[in-house]
């Protein structure tokens, strides 16, 4: 352990292992973090030994209010159990618009839960008049009641001294024990036949941009998690050898994209220049071209001498933005658990907001639902050709309320999960960054992400859910803009559309800029513990001072994220491609592992090989961003003699920049 104590008023020491650590308690510190010194965490914490202040609890009102606003959450829910129906929206319905499982047929008992095409004697299948069952069969032995015609029995006449006039009449519907197909189980509730022909009469008719066809194909590749396993740690290899390649050539690779763009403009300028007296770029004296040709060339030297002295003006902005990519990478080797909090967070937030939308779709089950049924083939109503699966409903004003409460709940908690993933990350980093160097390398955090997540909800949950406030309200503008936009091109009225096309871009404009403060701001409540406020106002002014910095380090992540995202996938997919065309446990049909369909399989493997990569990218912007707020901050406080001078908290390249 180590004792500290208080030398004088506003400064203290602390010793722990041999290093002295100096910290500054000024007057501006304890303000900008509200004074809340009783709650600070163990002095002998990392933070402490960092030189920060201990975490205490921030925008607690925002907090309570974030909690208050699910009050009518759970209102709607217990409305949405009074009056919905889940099971109205993915069940199927019977040619009479019976629920199959749900409602309850002329002999009052519950029909069955799967919704069943029979068969016609033509070889085809009966589309419009599906029948409810309570198993799909799986051969053809045996028989199914099916819809084989229907007769109008007892008809009346209307009185025929009025136009208009009200009449009965019964329908009788007959049925037929028909054959069955062999089949199987389609999204839980629907029997599809195993027969590509009579499959695909259903599956072009569920959905022309054949979706259904693909689920189909990728219910195999449950099967195939072998191969999808070893193309996941082929991506995770492959990510650790990108993130070499940026850490040893980082140099090399920036300087090389900046050569280039002060070349090759000069270089096609000369060139304009020089057809400039050949007739110009048609290669016909007297057209006018060649002075055109004139213009262009004396602008792109222009451009490419621009972009000479812009190098050498931020020649420092430049070797800064290059260590922060190397420190990004260093910290995600010694820290490699770093690459796991996407997937944390991944999941966590799909728990989060899948339970939200499970009572989102109770909430859309309540509107009145408009099913296609038989009678409205009798009447023939334009566009009807197929039944069982397609529906509509209509709300009233105070449900459509109820909905756009529920989005917005649903988009605050999508942000705040987001928000949260963010500062467990800057969390992280900080503590890595802070931590000096010994013996040239540092002593990595012991569980960084697990202590990110403990601070982060025990003390700033308010804050963050204030960022994801500003945010979700944002989303939602956005989303109705959208709407709008949609509904202008309807209507045909180009002006409105043009409106709110141009709101659409100055909104979606305005919440970039505010998720790359927020971004930042949760940097400065990881290292300080302020407010979410007092962050936001520390992120700015550190954003503006920094500002050449910031604007190379993004230039260039963004180059290594794309580079990366792309290589990563594409090799990891092609691997997979070979592999399982060419290895025998997964080319041999008696192989437990064999693979049927090689090109879904592929397909599925590069979609998981590029969510590898971006959480590679993800993990990689957000540290070197980090390492880049942790670079400002440190400067600041060895300006100020807050840190002592033989500690080293920034990477080498970056160390000798500071004070430069």
């Amino acid at each position: 352990g180590g004792a500290g104590r208080i030398k004088g008023p506003g400064r203290g020491e602390f010793r722990s292992s041999g290093v002295l650590m100096k910290y500054a308690l000024n007057e501006d510190m304890v303000r900008d973090r509200g004074g809340h010194l009783d709650e600070k965490e163990d002095a002998n914490s990392d933070e402490e030994q960092a030189g920060h202040i201990g975490h205490h609890c921030t925008d607690w009102c925002c907090l309570l209010l974030f909690f208050a606003a699910f009050v009518p959450v759970f209102w709607i829910l217990q409305y949405s159990n009074d009056n919905g129906d889940m099971r109205r929206l993915y069940h199927g319905y019977d040619f009479l618009g019976q629920l199959c499982g749900v409602d309850a047929n002329a002999s009052n008992v519950t029909t069955g839960k799967f919704l069943y095409w029979c068969p016609l004697d033509n070889g085809g299948l009966d589309l419009q008049h599906p029948v409810c069952r309570d198993s799909c069969p799986t051969n053809d032995n045996g028989t199914w009641p099916c819809f084989r015609g229907a007769e109008t029995r007892g008809q009346g006449n209307p009185d025929p001294d009025t136009d208009a006039g009200s009449f009965e009449q019964t329908v009788h519907y007959n049925f037929e024990h028909t054959q069955d197909y062999d089949s199987f189980v389609f999204a839980f509730r629907y029997c599809l036949p195993r027969n590509s022909t009579l499959q695909r009469e259903v599956t072009s008719v569920i959905a022309e941009n054949k979706m259904a066809s693909w689920l189909m194909d990728l219910s195999g590749v449950l099967n195939a998690w072998l191969p999808l396993l070893l193309s996941g740690i082929i991506a995770f290899v492959l990510g650790y050898v990108y993130l070499f390649l940026i850490k040893t050539l980082a140099k090399c690779l920036v300087y090389s994209c900046l050569v280039i763009l002060i070349i090759a403009p000069i270089v096609a300028g000369s060139y304009f220049i020089h057809i400039t007296y050949n007739g110009g770029a048609d290669g016909i004296p007297s057209t006018g071209d060649g002075r055109l040709d004139y213009a262009f060339g004396i602008c792109l030297c222009l451009l490419g001498t621009a972009f000479f002295f812009l190098t050498c003006c931020f020649h420092h902005s430049i070797e800064v933005a290059i260590g922060c990519v190397e420190a990004a990478c260093d910290c995600m080797f010694d820290t490699p658990t770093l690459l796991l909090e996407p997937f944390v967070a991944l999941v966590v937030k799909l728990l989060a907001v899948g339970i939200m939308l499970v009572g989102f779709f109770w909430l859309l089950s309540t509107g009145e639902m408009t099913k296609v049924t038989y009678q409205q083939y009798v009447f023939q109503v334009p566009g009807v050709d197929f039944s069982g699966i397609f529906r509509s409903f209509t709300y009233t004003d105070e449900q459509l309320k109820m909905l756009a409460y529920y989005i917005f709940m649903v988009f605050w908690v999508a942000e705040l999960f987001t928000a949260l993933s963010q500062f467990v990350l800057a969390y992280a980093v900080q503590l890595w960054y802070f931590t000096p160097y010994h013996d040239g390398g540092k002593d990595a955090p012991c569980l960084p992400l697990l202590r990110g997540y403990r601070i982060g909800v025990s003390y700033h949950l308010g804050s963050l859910a204030f960022g994801a406030l500003l945010v979700a309200v944002l989303r939602l503008v956005r989303v109705v803009l959208a709407y709008l936009v949609k509904q202008m091109k309807q209507e045909e009225n180009p002006v409105g559309r043009c409106v709110a096309k141009c709101c659409l871009c100055l909104v979606t404009c305005f919440q970039r800029c505010v998720e790359f403060l927020n971004k930042n701001a949760y940097m400065d409540i990881a290292i300080n513990s302020s407010s979410f406020c007092t962050a936001a106002r520390r992120a700015f002014t550190i954003i503006i001072q920094e500002f050449a910095e910031m604007g190379v380090l993004n230039g260039a992540t963004w180059i290594f994220q794309v580079a990366g995202f792309g290589a990563i996938t594409a090799v990891g997919t092609y691997l997979t491609l070979i592999m399982v065309r060419t290895v025998p446990w997964f080319t041999d049909l008696d192989s437990d592992h064999y693979v049927h369909n090689p090109v879904a399989v592929t397909i599925c493997a590069g979609l998981l090989c590029g969510l590898i990569a971006v959480a590679f990218m993800i993990v990689f912007d957000t540290v070197a961003d980090t390492v880049l707020y942790c670079y400002a901050i440190e400067k600041k406080r060895r300006a100020k003699g807050e840190l002592d001078p033989e500690d080293e908290f920034a990477p080498p390249s970056l160390h000798a920049l500071i004070g430069s």
